[in-house]
Order: C-alpha cells, then sequence, then structure tokens
C-alpha cells in the first residue's frame, strides 16, 4: 500500500472519513506494475482529487494481525501542487476533514496512525512492525 500525509498551512491534517467506519489518509493498494510513489500519486488523485508531490518517505509500515493477510504500506508526506480536495470515489468516501494532528479522529487505521506518530517525531524513513486492531 501507499499512503500520503498532507498538512495545511496551519498544520492540520487532511483525513478521509471512509464509508467502512474508520478514518484514514489518501492511500491504496499499488497495483501490479507501479510502484508505491505511483501508487500514492494516483490515490491522492482518486481519492481527493489533487495533484501532490511527494516530499519524502515517513515510513514503512508492516502491518500484521486481525485476521488479515500482512501489508506493507510506505507513507510519505506530501503537498498539494493543484486543486482542492474534494471526495472521488463515494462509495469509498463520506468526507473530508481537516484535523489537529494531536486530535486524530477514530477510529484511525492502524499505517495512518503510526505515520502522524512518526511526523510528529519528526522522523523520517522510519521502518517497523504495527500490529492492526480489528477495526482495521
Amino acid at each position: 500500500a501507499a499512503s500520503v500525509i498532507i498538512q495545511n498551512e496551519k498544520g492540520e491534517i487532511l483525513f478521509l472519513e471512509q464509508t467502512k467506519g474508520r478514518y484514514g489518509i489518501p492511500g491504496g493498494i499499488v497495483d501490479p506494475g507501479e510502484t508505491p510513489v505511483i501508487a500514492a500519486i494516483r490515490e491522492a488523485r482518486e481519492e481527493i482529487c489533487v495533484e501532490v508531490e511527494l516530499e519524502y518517505i515517513v515510513g514503512s509500515y508492516l502491518l500484521i494481525g486481525a485476521g488479515k493477510l500482512d501489508n506493507l504500506a510506505t507513507v510519505y508526506k506530501a503537498k498539494i501542487t493543484r486543486g482542492t480536495p474534494t471526495p472521488g470515489d463515494p462509495k469509498e468516501i463520506k468526507s473530508i476533514l481537516w484535523r489537529s494532528p494531536h486530535d486524530l479522529p477514530l477510529p484511525l487505521v492502524t499505517d495512518a496512525k503510526a505515520a502522524i506518530e512518526d511526523l510528529l517525531a519528526n522522523k523520517r524513513g522510519v521502518v517497523r512492525t504495527c500490529e492492526r486492531t480489528r477495526v482495521n
């Protein structure tokens, strides 16, 4: 998987309210033939209708547990270069919200939570394993 953390001028993070009843950041599965970089840019375009520039890798997170297959998620810090965030596919995204990184919406998907923790700690290029919770 590949995702992006986008912050506005106030430092708020862009979150997606997913139709599955949880919150996340723009991202999704890396398609066959894609790199995580290309997937992260494509997912931002599809999910929030903007073009982004990737600034750096926050981290790579091996998501394990909760009865699901293990998944490696790469999360990038990104900035919007064109467009205004609006929900893409209404079957996946209910709404977009901006929240302080100290006031996270819940339930939040595991890789987003881990990446935001690392972003706040000014870490880059983190590699770690994260245990999923049942809601993810």
